[in-house]
């Protein structure tokens, strides 16, 4: 079964930053009434360039599906530095679960989850274990407490800033190397932010059970070293973490942004966990 889908920005954040929400559309064979799954896509860019357009294929395709999609703009360096993003991916969350938004969508707060590619992958996966971390800050807006995402795609996702920033030193990818710096400023921060570090410490919120995890990994990332995340997968399993691991051989880094029979194969694998997570 595939829906039409309806695309409409909406400006969620104090700031003016924009959401974009794909909706499936209902027909006259369908209850309106039913609640809808939710995700919540972060895009990549090393943290500092894309916007919200960045995974339009793979958002298009989940809300074919029947799931309400969110992309979101947020604050990126160099002109913002983390935990800033994080700092926006709370306020969208916020934004979701207000109640008043959540029945004008009909979205089902209790089904919803987050998805993230590349440098969106890390923060997604950010806010999957430590979602109130960075809920504290944005003085315009009260905070109030973000239940755990329902699960977490994480799409060749720079898991660990510092491992990913010592890669792009020894390959001399200077681009990468600034973007780091851009963002994040020192060592030390990426360190902080890193997803297997925080994971192997302890302090991470989601205790005593992490949030279910679809890991996607092309064979031929020049991007992010397979090591990273098979780190990230180690660690989530010694979290007893649930985790799917999905391979794509001969696959470059971010693949899934453009249409192929991979990038079909890919939002199938997606549909399916998103649809048995939320069963």
């Amino acid at each position: 079964m595939s829906f039409e889908v309806t695309e409409e920005d909406y400006e969620y954040h104090p700031d003016g930053y924009q959401m974009r929400i794909y909706l499936p559309k209902e027909d006259n064979n369908r209850s309106t009434k039913v609640l809808r799954p939710v995700v919540l896509d972060i895009h990549g860019g090393t943290w500092t360039t894309k916007d919200r357009t960045l995974d339009h294929v793979c958002n298009r395709a989940l809300a074919e599906a029947g799931f309400v999609v969110a992309a979101i703009d947020f604050r990126l360096g160099p002109d913002h530095q983390f935990p800033a993003s994080s700092q926006d991916i709370a306020v969208a969350f916020r934004w979701l679960h207000n109640e008043e938004n959540a029945s004008k969508f009909r979205l089902d707060r209790e089904q919803m989850g987050i998805l993230g590619s590349s440098s969106g992958g890390h923060l997604a996966l950010l806010a999957a274990i430590a979602p109130n971390t960075y809920n504290n800050v944005d003085a315009k807006t009260p905070p109030s407490i973000i239940p755990a995402p329902k699960f977490v795609v994480a799409l060749w996702p720079v898991s660990c800033p510092f491992q990913r920033y010592r890669y792009a030193k020894r390959v001399k990818r200077e681009g990468l190397i600034q973007c780091h710096e851009d963002y994040f400023g020192t060592e030390q921060c990426m360190k902080d932010a890193s997803i297997p570090r925080i994971l192997m410490s302890g302090k991470y919120e989601t205790k005593p059970k992490l949030p279910p995890l679809l890991l996607v990994v092309p064979g031929e990332d020049a991007n992010v070293p397979l090591e990273i995340n098979l780190d990230l997968l180690e660690c989530w399993q010694k979290c007893d973490g649930e985790l799917d691991y999905s391979f794509f051989p001969q696959q470059p880094h971010a693949f899934g942004l453009y249409e192929s029979s991979e990038t079909d194969r890919m939002n199938k694998v997606i549909i399916d966990f998103i649809q048995r997570v939320c069963s």
